[in-house]
């Protein structure tokens, strides 16, 4: 028996039926290959500083990307993972890396641009390959990588594959950092400045402070502290007859539970303060005018809001500059006492409700 011979439009049917089958087949797979890709892509910010001799940050982020080809550097609000870089040639270069569950803190000292740029490229990128929920974990795990200096005549050594992340780290030497999850850190501060409602021509005042804080590399960086204000004595002569010295003694307490990071020095505080005290005025005796000396004190309560200006110089020194606007509970009115009868009370300064504060001073974290 004979089979039938296939017709042309019988093959064209047949070859189209196996067209659609392999289509069906590969475009699944075509389709999810840049799916899959997007969802592994690791997005991370970067902020960087460097001194004049190293290099720019585009070799940083391109160093980065040609060990993590899956990492993309994007705005700081769209990032996973977020990362500063100080890098000074021969001083302190530091890496912060800021993730969601919280951040870490590496430094090197007395390395070269170059030295402190492979190190924390070598961090970043353990940390962009790393699992989200193990990416905290590779920072803390990472260390400093030994380098050795080539002799001027010695020849280049053939290329060798890089060390997996597990080899690397047995070779390193790690860096100290400060936990993840913050540290309780004393300090001390000191300014002058001046409060606008002791006096009409407010006199300066000296500022001694203590606190203690919960440093953070994160926005809810919360601090407390305790400070001294007193002032030096300002005389006012008033529109009526007799003049009066006035000065202030009071303790101060703020509460500043947010710290923005402007920059990776300069950082700015929102506090609330504060203050119980006494505003003390003394009356001077003027005979010739019939006006006794006498004194009274006003009890100084004052609630409100301040803003912190920070200027880190070092890990342990900062310079600070504070502005801040109070409401007093008290308000009271000073007079003077005249010596003829019947005896009169002549008004000399109305205390005003609102205090604005200035103050300029530097402090010290242990």
């Amino acid at each position: 028996m004979s089979l039938p011979k296939a017709t042309p439009t019988l093959v064209a049917v047949l070859r189209a039926l196996l067209w659609l089958v392999a289509l069906s087949t590969l475009a699944p797979s075509v389709i999810a290959q840049p799916q899959a890709q997007k969802q592994n892509q690791t997005r991370f910010s970067l902020e960087l500083t460097t001194g004049n001799d190293c290099p720019p940050g585009t070799d940083f982020v391109r160093q980065v990307i040609a060990r993590v080809p899956t990492a993309e550097q994007v705005e700081s609000q769209r990032a996973d993972v977020g990362f500063q870089v100080e890098i000074a040639s021969g001083g302190v270069s530091s890496l912060t890396v800021t993730l969601p569950q919280g951040s870490s803190r590496r430094e090197l000292r007395d390395v070269t641009c170059e030295e402190a740029t492979a190190t924390f490229v070598l961090i970043a990128a353990l940390v962009l390959d790393a699992r989200p929920d193990e990416r905290l974990k590779a920072v803390d795990q990472s260390a400093q990588p030994l380098a050795a200096t080539p002799a001027a005549d010695a020849k280049p050594a053939p290329s060798q594959p890089e060390a997996p992340p597990a080899l690397a780290e047995r070779r390193a030497t790690p860096s100290p950092a400060p936990p993840a999850r913050g540290e309780l850190q004393l300090g001390f501060d000191a300014g002058l400045g001046v409060e606008s409602a002791v006096a009409p021509t407010p006199p300066p005042a000296g500022v001694l402070g203590l606190g203690v804080s919960w440093n953070r590399f994160s926005v809810w960086s919360p601090e407390l502290r305790a400070e001294f204000l007193g002032t030096a004595s300002s005389t006012y002569r008033g529109a009526a007859l007799g003049r009066v010295a006035l000065r202030l003694l009071a303790g101060r307490l703020s509460a500043c539970p947010l710290r923005f990071r402007l920059t990776t020095r300069v950082h700015l505080a929102t506090c609330g303060t504060f203050d119980v005290g006494r505003l003390k005025a003394d009356g001077a005796a003027e005979p010739d005018l019939n006006v006794s000396a006498s004194s009274a004190e006003m009890t100084w309560l004052a609630l409100g809001l301040a803003a912190r200006g920070e200027l880190r110089l070092s890990e342990l020194f900062e310079l600070e500059l504070l502005a801040s606007a109070k409401g007093l509970f008290h308000n009271d009115v000073f007079t003077v006492d005249s010596t003829t009868e019947p005896v009169t009370h002549s008004p000399v300064y109305d205390v005003p409700k609102l205090s604005v504060g200035l103050q300029a001073g530097f402090g010290v974290r242990l």
